[in-house]
């Protein structure tokens, strides 16, 4: 582990200064399969005060940028949108996140606010342990992690796994395992429940129409804000489109906005700050993803609004 450890801070250091994003894509892929095993698990710090369990057999991009950028990187992953969570969360008193992966955005969620209260959804079995292993690390007991998905019919349904990432649809995750997992909706979840949540954040590979169909009376009653992430790939194999997508939004009086992730290749901009560009000046056709936030409050973001 020492060994593995001092490989991974010069892979760090490299990153940190290479202007090359072909040495960068073979340091996090294969260079660091190569170097680190599968039972490689390493903490790291992802802003003061938090920290993360990241893992040697998870081949996802979360896994990897969190592992070797978080040492001169606060939040590393998708910093804009970390930001802006960060900045949301004392003003939230309930949030789901759909997708939650190995806690990334329920921790910076609980942790910003721990009077709150956080249902994290993931029915990923890897995930859903790993979740919940770093939720026990930063002692947050105002975070429930579910094992169901979220959908527009509740009961259950077949999923693809794939190294850490899952999905519906069998073409996102081609070489994937599958398993039967559960699925509820946000209607049905919060149907009993006095807390309603004022924030969604949805992450699911093409599902968000899905899981939105089944938040229908949820979302009319309470106008929660909603970050989520725009794949047209997968919102087509998933039998929606990017416009369908935004359109039901703009229906339903939410403003939209891109949120700037100060790409820099592969890797992100160590001095990144909230930008938010309103969805009718940017150009989404040639990405392969971005992360739009939606509110029905505008006003409340205008200071990190940039126009075209």
């Amino acid at each position: 582990m020492t060994v593995s450890k001092g490989l991974r801070k010069i892979i760090t250091v490299v990153l940190r200064y290479s202007p090359s994003e072909k040495l960068s894509n073979m340091l996090l892929w294969p260079v660091s399969k190569r170097l680190f095993g599968r039972g490689y698990v390493e903490t790291v710090t992802i802003k003061k005060g938090l920290s993360i369990k990241t893992y040697g057999d998870m081949e996802d991009m979360v896994n990897k940028l969190l592992l070797f950028t978080s040492a001169y990187m606060p939040l590393a992953w998708e910093p804009g949108t970390a930001r802006l969570a960060e900045m949301l969360a004392p003003q939230s008193q309930c949030s789901v996140i759909a997708g939650s992966h190995i806690g990334y955005y329920p921790l910076i969620l609980g942790f910003g606010n721990l009077s709150s209260k956080i249902f994290a959804f993931e029915p990923n079995p890897l995930n859903r342990e790993r979740c919940r292993e770093n939720v026990q690390l930063n002692k947050l007991s105002n975070i429930e992690v579910s094992e169901c998905a979220l959908g527009n019919i509740s009961g259950e349904q077949k999923m693809f796994f794939d190294f850490g990432q899952s999905s519906f649809v069998d073409s996102v995750r081609p070489h994937a395992g599958s398993g039967i997992v559960k699925v509820t909706t946000l209607d049905e979840f919060f149907k009993y429940k006095n807390t309603k949540p004022d924030l969604l954040v949805l992450d699911a590979e093409g599902y968000e129409p899905q899981i939105l169909k089944g938040g229908e009376k949820l979302i009319s009653e309470n106008h929660p804000d909603i970050i989520f992430e725009l794949n047209p790939k997968a919102l087509e194999a998933a039998g929606s489109s990017s416009k369908q997508l935004c359109d039901s939004f703009i229906q339903k009086d939410y403003s939209l906005y891109v949120i700037d992730e100060g790409r820099h290749g592969i890797l992100y901009e160590p001095d990144m700050k909230i930008k938010l560009v309103p969805y009718a000046d940017f150009d989404v056709k040639n990405v392969s993803f971005v992360n739009i936030f939606a509110t029905i409050h505008p006003e409340k973001i205008q200071t990190y609004v940039h126009t075209a």
